[in-house]
């Protein structure tokens, strides 16, 4: 039997138990720690196909994608949420 990585356990996980995957992004965006987001961000595109396939359902560019789920970008996100709590309001992802 293979062993599976902890991103590929995590990845099926997120794929079968969509508001699971809600619930952690949610909560790593909370944690205002860019790695910890970013960890997340990658386990949930690989649960959702990777980031060819998503680029190729939304026409964006795979590149853009995978600059997006570095620790870098998440750095931004951090500062959004923490900007927005300042005026009284929440950022959150939500199933649609």
């Amino acid at each position: 039997m293979k062993d599976r990585s902890h991103d590929e356990a995590t990845a099926e996980l997120f794929a079968s138990d969509k508001q699971l995957a809600v619930q952690i992004l949610n909560d790593s965006l909370n944690e205002s720690d860019v790695t910890v987001l970013s960890v997340t961000l990658r386990q949930l595109v690989s649960s959702a196909g990777g980031t060819r396939h998503i680029s190729q359902l939304a026409a964006i560019r795979e590149a853009d994608i995978e600059a997006a789920i570095k620790p870098e970008a998440c750095g931004i996100l951090v500062h959004l949420r923490k900007a927005l709590e300042e005026v009284g309001m929440r950022l959150t992802v939500e199933l649609i």
